[in-house]
């Protein structure tokens, strides 16, 4: 049997996992205490930065390597991890012995911070144990991104193109997950097929961590950030429900998100004198925009509206919000400049392969359709916490009205307007789609619910203290019917690879001819009807078998191809509606180098019962719910 998500952890597996997160993380903390030494007091909000700091810190390495003759290896990833908490410790014991500036107030409660880290450790065990039985990160996502991990992973660098995998002649896809998840695959010895959707999961549960960071880097207290994090982990579907779609890379980029805007925010209105030299925000904001844009294109813009939406409250009111404007963009423009020429050789990389190849032409789309927020599906919409979400979300909207954080709320909820504005038609003119902004939303709605609930719970308990205790028994209650309806959602029907299909995998590689060329299930999407991809498991036939299919990863359109013919024999194979034993489906077929044809576990399309009858093919494996027939040549007996 194929081992599992579980068996990949159980027993010892939890130690490798643990320990390749912490190497990872060794020079991101070494930048966090070089460049923003002031956090030291708090050992939280220190991980949170360290560990955005690290997400961007690997894909910025791997961005100037590109212009080098050089590749990281297993043994240079762990070196330089190495430095990085040597370098650390001895930055924290340098900083151990300076002077600490005094304590302004009475030393907070530790029990805000014990149930962070609680709240940080059941999402991410929860989402563990719900996708324990995979084989494979589920969606159609997941085959993409387990794909370019693994050729970081064989490469050591940006590659060049999508080769031997798929017929693509260029690599322009933005690339920080799949960085990471190489260099936690050498540090873990874990294959890429079960650590990317064990990364995501690890990613879910660090996700309230930085949202708690955010909440009291602008201004919301310790009670403030621990609701925030308690509506992103367990009443929010994002980010938990992102592993659906294997939306891995806006995922990861959701992680450093709210540190970036944290420091934004920071960066007009800092907490200590210390913090008023503006170089060390300049050099932070710089890494962390750089990390955004190489992760996630479209949540670099979400971060970009809500650095304008920060600014732009500050242009109006007291002359103290005006110097917080000026400070604001003092900082955020150097920091810009930084950011570009951080990512300046992978812009080199994407303009220098405009050239190359065959363009890829889908065009007859749906804009309408493309916007639509039904391509969520119902597993979100009808959600059972997301009319909590929304209440909470008003009343904490209406309680940080009241408060003395009125500025910040104002900031975080012209936010979330701003993304709703421009990802939909007609004000969307970037690239950002309404989907992609809905599942952004998860950040700015969580810090207005914090900072609002603990300034209405405070505002309250004057009266009553019970209401404190009412609050608290409300959001567990909520939380916990969350997390149930969300584990439950993590279904095996969004897996297109299950054990079968991993049997049939290790058949093909075997007795199949290295040359061997196979057509599968396909599916085309309602707003780009020739925008088709696989969709089941022998859309992985080339990552886990190394043979050629008709099918390519979904990141297709953004790329450029080796033949001029790539979109066109997609868009005929799908139009064959999965007859595949008609003469014309034959001759369409052979024509294309087609010499197999895989229908998996989860497929659907393929009417295998007509292959079965038709003298064209041979059935040579029929496994469990998979099978595989050959494409017989003109002069060979059926």
């Amino acid at each position: 049997m194929p081992m599992t998500v579980a068996e990949a952890l159980l027993p010892f597996g939890w130690l490798r996992l643990g320990g390749a997160l912490l190497l990872a993380a060794g020079p991101g903390l070494a930048l966090s205490l070089l460049i923003l030494p002031h956090e030291k007091r708090d050992a939280t909000m220190r991980a949170a930065l360290a560990l955005a700091m690290s997400m961007a810190f690997w894909p910025v390495l791997f961005t100037w390597l590109e212009p080098m003759p050089l590749r990281l290896t297993p043994t240079s990833a762990l070196i330089i991890a190495a430095l990085g908490w040597a370098l650390a410790a001895v930055l924290w014991y340098v900083q151990r012995r300076s002077p600490a500036p005094a304590a302004r107030d009475e030393a907070p409660s530790l029990w805000p911070r014990l149930l962070l880290w609680l709240i940080v450790l059941a999402a991410a065990l929860l989402g563990m144990r719900a996708i324990g039985g995979f084989v494979a990160g589920m969606g159609s996502d997941s085959y993409h991104h387990t794909l370019i991990a693994q050729l970081f992973a064989d490469g050591g660098r940006i590659p060049a193109n999508y080769e031997p995998y798929a017929p693509l002649a260029t690599f322009r896809y933005h690339f920080g997950f799949h960085a990471l998840a190489a260099v936690l695959t050498w540090f873990s010895g874990i294959e890429l097929r079960l650590l990317v959707p064990i990364l995501a999961e690890v990613l879910v549960g660090l996700a309230p961590l930085t949202v708690a960071y955010m909440v009291e880097a602008i201004g919301g207290d310790r009670r403030a950030s621990l609701i925030a994090a308690l509506l992103t982990a367990f009443i929010s579907p994002f980010p938990s429900l992102m592993v659906l779609y294997g939306r891995f890379t806006q995922l990861a980029d959701l992680v450093m998100l709210p540190v970036f805007m944290g420091l934004v925010w920071r960066a007009a209105w800092p907490k200590e004198d210390a913090e008023q030299r503006a170089w060390p925000r300049v050099i932070a904001l710089a890494v962390l925009a750089a990390g955004l844009g190489l992760t996630h294109y479209r949540v670099a813009i979400v971060a970009g509206y809500g650095a304008i939406v920060f600014a732009a409250v500050n242009l109006v009111g007291s002359s103290e919000r005006r110097a917080a404007l000026g400070r604001m963009v003092r900082t955020l423009v150097p920091a810009l400049v930084g950011a570009l020429l951080l990512i300046a050789p992978w812009i080199w990389h994407v303009a220098s392969t405009w050239n190359v190849g065959f363009p890829i032409v889908l065009g007859g789309g749906s804009r309408r359709a493309f916007y639509d927020l039904s391509r969520l599906g119902s597993d979100i919409i009808l959600q059972p916490t997301n009319w909590v979400l929304l209440a909470v979300s008003l009343i904490g909207l209406w309680g940080g009205w009241r408060s003395h954080r009125r500025t910040a709320v104002i900031s975080l909820a012209t936010w979330i307007v701003a993304l709703v504005v421009f990802s939909t038609e007609p004000f969307a003119k970037t690239r950002l789609d309404a989907v992609s902004a809905a599942i952004c939303q998860y950040v700015p709605v969580a810090a207005v619910a914090g900072i609002g609930l603990a300034a209405l719970v405070d505002w309250l308990a004057a009266r009553r203290g019970a209401w404190r205790w009412v609050m608290a028994v409300a959001l567990v209650a909520a939380s916990s019917v969350g997390a149930y309806s969300m584990a439950r959602s993590i279904a095996p029907r969004w897996v297109y690879l299950n054990s079968d299909d991993i049997g049939a995998m290790r058949w093909i590689a075997q007795a199949t001819p290295p040359e061997a060329k196979f057509a599968v299930t396909t599916y085309n999407f309602l707003f780009a009807p020739r925008f088709v991809i696989g969709i089941d498991a022998g859309y992985w036939i080339p990552l886990l078998a190394h043979r050629n299919t008709m099918t390519v990863p979904m990141t297709y359109p953004e790329e450029r191809a080796t033949r001029p013919d790539l979109a066109d024999s997609l868009v005929n194979l799908h139009a064959l509606g999965g007859h595949l034993a008609t003469d014309e489906a034959v001759a369409f077929l052979r024509a294309q180098g087609v010499n197999y044809v895989f229908n998996g576990s989860n497929g659907w399309l393929i009417n295998t019962a007509e292959l079965d009858a038709s003298p064209h093919y041979d059935l040579v494996y029929n496994e469990g719910r998979v099978a595989v027939y050959k494409l017989l040549g003109p002069a060979e007996p059926g």
